[in-house]
């Protein structure tokens, strides 16, 4: 199944409807009548082309081999109506690919025929298909979300059955679901505000130490005014919007928000109501509340760059095309040297229906399966200020056909941010730690209906299959201790309870910083080091362990936690460094302060404060990894989390439509396995599988035996028989019998086991 789109407003598709066929466009592809492999078509693109990026080549050259190679005889193809949005043509593929070079209009001449079969409406198909046939690509298949089987049983004039693939079973109504955005005008209004003071930043400090007194929370706003730059004090003489507009979007209250947004409208005289409603707005992480790196200054050129990208910015919404070679400079002028996430997200707040804010739960969004891009559009790498516009062009494409309404970017964000909630309250596994955190990034936050504290009992409502005695145990080794180190063998969820340990104990998300060692971590990377600072030149920059000692020593009232995963993958000792005496528990104070490695001055000392606490995850069963010296790990407590294939589980399992029986004989499997694991010379108990593996995370809508047993027939298929070829490489025998454990029949439902026995 196949959607290829007439026209980015429908130009073409009365002429594709009346004439048997479909006409995509693509002028700027050759004739593609001899052109009979996706290599030949690449080629006469970029020969058409030749000032194409290698990216948008590859991006048109993969939609025309769709269009001439791979959409077949009787495939369907589907026309998003544009001319009526209400409706989609539906046809199937009838003859070959022919080019006419005699045709006058070049957007006519690539064509295929098609029999056009009739109509659907939207309305007639559940979000999740609506969701998967909605693209910003002129041609793309249709894989996911059984979308063909689906669109068969419409077409029949059946209703949409729904997905029976529990892995795709995300609460669309939920997704999709309309909230308040009054916020918007709100931050415009502001934005306007501060524009007549790009040129007089010394007034607008004043009028910000007005807001702080009006907020009647002027503890807000201090950062603004003094802060430390790599453990000097600095009291502010300059100021740029990006941060202005931060002291209500970070990791504070419900109702410190309002609060800071009240001195705002009462000082800048704005129309707009205070919102208070602030689900989907990104917020910083406290630990980076300022847009400045270190060594910034008014002499630097920082401040005038940064009101130059939010002029620009202001200028480009109001006319787009006239404002933007201004707009991509301003920005590459911005963001030089520097990520470019956190100053979207500036973009974002101060003009939230024109900038896309590109946050991690954004970007974990615009990559998910929920939106379909061109490809080579793509917001996983850093973009420049073309590349960001291009991107935020085809999301704001995409939006137009998409099942958000209104189709706005803030009702993207909004809906980025409960997908990203729904897969962290369905998800028990070990989630996949960013390869290279951002401290600048922001972290989603929950909005309750009240304040709720979280805590160890939290925990496990969440999902924790230890007891809550164990977990307060947990928890209060980490408050004495202030370094914790949970370790234990794959799957028994290390990093999702790290995670949830650090947020009981902080109580605010913000306050966490996540990341991970490699066997390259240096010291250089996680406490301080000479980075590249443009042509010829080193500066000094701080670690995110050293970011995290600012931001905890500037806000004593909060608990701020650093969670590292495989901590051991790493060398501990050699990346603490001097940090590693100032770890304990009874040396957390000025006294015990200690000059680091590349200080420049011996009078720079730096101190662990009391309310930083420090997390780690270690993978006992990976052989690669040598085992933590004694002075680190005296440092520590320890706890070993082992496989909990409890009663607690067994509840989670059937909560989520999974059979008791059958999950009873799953369980009884595994432990079987475990104990040839425990037992075998070479191996032990810390290579045994854990509970993550047989977790389930979202919703099975067949709760009969022989669904569940099909959905644990595929986990032994892709995850627990590669893992245990892995153990017993050379022992074909222990392999065999092991195997022959998780593949037998089950006797409560009818399978083959002939599939699982397969080698993947």
């Amino acid at each position: 199944m196949w959607v290829v789109r007439a026209g980015k407003d429908g130009e073409r598709e009365e002429f594709s409807r009346n004439n048997g066929l479909i006409a995509p466009g693509m002028d700027n592809v050759p004739d593609l009548t001899d052109l009979h492999d996706p290599k030949s078509i690449l080629e006469g693109v970029v020969r058409q082309n030749p000032e194409y990026k290698k990216a948008t080549a590859q991006n048109f050259a993969s939609q025309a081999n769709a269009l001439r190679n791979r959409i077949k005889l009787g495939d369907h193809i589907l026309l998003p109506l544009k001319t009526d949005r209400e409706l989609i043509l539906v046809g199937t593929r009838s003859g070959d690919y022919f080019f006419r070079e005699d045709e006058p209009d070049s957007e006519k001449r690539h064509r295929l025929p098609v029999t056009w079969d009739g109509v659907i409406a939207r309305k007639d198909l559940l979000p999740d298909l609506l969701a998967s046939i909605n693209g910003s690509q002129t041609i793309f298949e249709v894989k996911r979300n059984s979308a063909l089987e689906r669109l068969e049983s419409v077409l029949d004039g059946e209703l949409d059955p729904g997905d029976p693939d529990e892995s795709t079973a995300v609460d669309y109504a939920e997704l999709y679901a309309p909230a308040s955005q009054d916020w918007v005008n709100f931050h415009a209004q502001l934005a306007n505000a501060l524009r007549p003071y790009a040129s007089d930043r010394q007034a607008l400090l004043t009028k910000l130490h007005e807001v702080a007194e009006k907020s009647e929370r002027p503890q807000l706003f201090r950062y603004l005014f003094q802060w430390k730059d790599q453990g000097t004090d600095v009291r502010g003489t300059d100021i740029d919007p990006f941060t202005i507009f931060g002291a209500m979007n970070r990791g504070i209250t419900f109702d410190a928000r309002i609060a800071a947004r009240r001195g705002f409208k009462e000082v800048f005289d704005l129309e707009a109501p205070v919102p208070e409603d602030f689900a989907g707005i990104p917020v910083l992480n406290n630990m980076r509340s300022r847009f400045e790196s270190a060594g910034d200054s008014p002499e630097s050129g920082f401040y005038d760059r940064m009101w130059n990208l939010f002029v620009a910015a202001l200028n480009y919404s109001h006319a787009p095309e006239t404002n933007r070679d201004v707009f991509i400079e301003a920005f590459d002028a911005a963001t030089q040297s520097r990520r470019p996430w956190m100053f979207t997200m500036g973009l974002y707040w101060v003009r939230p229906e024109t900038f896309l804010n590109l946050d991690s739960v954004n970007r974990r969004f615009l990559t998910s399966d929920e939106v379909i891009l061109p490809e080579g559009v793509s917001p996983s790498t850093p973009p420049d200020g073309q590349t960001y516009l291009q991107l935020n062009d085809a999301v704001q494409e995409w939006l137009e056909d998409s099942a958000l309404e209104p189709p706005t970017l803030p009702t993207l964000s909004m809906a980025a941010f409960r997908y990203a909630n729904m897969e962290e309250s369905t998800e028990p596994a070990e989630p996949s730690p960013d390869p290279s955190p951002d401290p600048a990034n922001d972290t989603p936050i929950k909005e309750p209906a009240a304040e709720k504290k979280y805590s160890t009992a939290s925990i496990v409502e969440d999902g924790s299959f230890y007891s809550k005695p164990v977990l307060d145990e947990m928890l209060s080794s980490l408050r004495d201790k202030k370094n914790l180190i949970l370790q234990g063998p794959p799957g028994t969820g290390k990093s999702w309870l790290s995670r949830r340990l650090a947020k009981a104990l902080t109580g605010d998300e913000s306050t966490i910083m996540s990341m991970q060692f490699h066997p390259s971590t240096s010291y250089e990377d996680f406490i301080q080091g000479w980075r590249p600072a443009g042509q010829n030149s080193l500066e000094l920059t701080n670690g995110p362990f050293l970011e995290a000692i600012e931001a905890a020593a500037s806000q004593d009232d909060s608990k701020y936690v650093i969670i590292i995963d495989e901590i051991n993958r790493g060398n501990p000792a050699q990346v603490f460094g001097e940090m590693l005496t100032l770890l304990e528990a009874d040396k957390r104070s000025p006294e015990n302060a200690m000059s680091l490695l590349y200080s420049t001055n011996p009078a720079d000392t730096v101190f662990i404060p009391d309310n930083l606490f420090v997390i780690g995850t270690m993978n006992l069963s990976d052989r690669s990894l040598a085992m933590v010296d004694m002075a680190f790990r005296r440092r520590f407590a320890f706890y070993n989390l082992e496989p909990q294939l409890n009663d607690a589980w067994l509840e989670h399992c059937t909560t989520l439509g999974r059979d008791r029986d059958t999950m009873l004989e799953i369980r009884r499997r595994i432990e079987s396995v475990n104990e040839m694991i425990a037992g075998y010379a070479t191996l032990g108990d810390q290579f045994v599988v854990g509970h993550s593996y047989v977790t389930p995370v979202k919703n099975l809508k067949d709760p009969s035996p022989q669904a569940t047993w099909d959905w644990f027939r595929k986990i032994v298929r892709t995850e627990l028989i590669p893992l245990l070829q892995e153990y017993w490489l050379d022992d074909q025998i222990a392999l065999e019998q092991a195997t022959s454990v998780l593949t037998a029949a089950n006797p409560l439902a009818e399978t083959d086991p002939e599939e699982l026995t397969d080698q993947p």
